[in-house]
């Protein structure tokens, strides 16, 4: 996993023009530590972010199954946003 630079992300959900990728799947929700990610074509890059839309990480995927270590962040909610060729799509997640 690599890490990049952090930046602020105000996310917008009335933009019909973007293309959801529907085979998203995240568990389990809430998650304690490892949340498991899986994507259609595991291509893309991942960015959580927090409730003020906040990145708070970015990484690249490049397998249909990606695992996240939430063990050190705060109970809360987050979201996830995933970009790929086939479009973007968001999760809310709830670490407990």
């Amino acid at each position: 996993m690599q890490k990049h630079n952090l930046h602020y992300w105000k996310l917008y959900f009335y933009n019909t023009s973007i293309t959801q990728i529907t085979q998203l799947k995240v568990y389990p929700n809430p998650v304690l530590s490892l949340l498991n990610i899986s994507i259609p074509n595991g291509l893309g890059t991942m960015v959580l972010a927090d409730v003020t839309g906040k990145s708070l990480e970015q990484f690249k995927i490049n397998s249909a199954n990606f695992q996240l270590d939430m063990s050190h962040y705060n109970p809360g909610l987050y979201f996830i946003s995933v970009m790929g060729n086939n479009g973007i799509s968001y999760a809310k997640i709830i670490k407990e």
